[in-house]
């Protein structure tokens, strides 16, 4: 993500977590994502074993059930998702996740375009 794109974590009350940008960056991510929407074992909403990196003004059910995603609409857990995007192996700058499994993930992050 460009360095303009600054990220936050969405941390509802209930138990899951959505990673999204607080402001999109404005170079996008030009590679191709394909993968299911899950929820990892902490509670942090995935693209297969990747942690989802969501456009600002994304949403996630604090229930873990679904997403609400700019440039998408509505998608639930098992549901594919394919969109423009990338594979980074650490959170965008400036994002501050306040649930543990979000801030380290080995395996990495799927960043999504606000475009798709």
């Amino acid at each position: 993500p460009g360095e303009s794109g600054k990220a936050a974590v969405t941390t509802p009350t209930g138990l899951a977590s959505l990673v999204t940008f607080e402001s999109n960056p404005a170079v996008q991510m030009e590679a191709r994502i394909s993968g299911t929407l899950r929820l990892n074992p902490e509670g942090c909403y995935s693209l297969d074993r990747w942690t989802l990196v969501a456009p600002a003004g994304s949403v996630g059910d604090p229930e873990g059930n679904w997403i609400e995603v700019v440039g998408f609409g509505r998608l639930s857990l098992d549901d594919t998702l394919r969109s423009g995007g990338g594979i980074v192996d650490r959170l965008p700058s400036g994002v501050e996740p306040t649930t543990e499994g979000c801030a380290a993930d080995p395996d990495g992050y799927a960043v999504i375009n606000v475009d798709g």
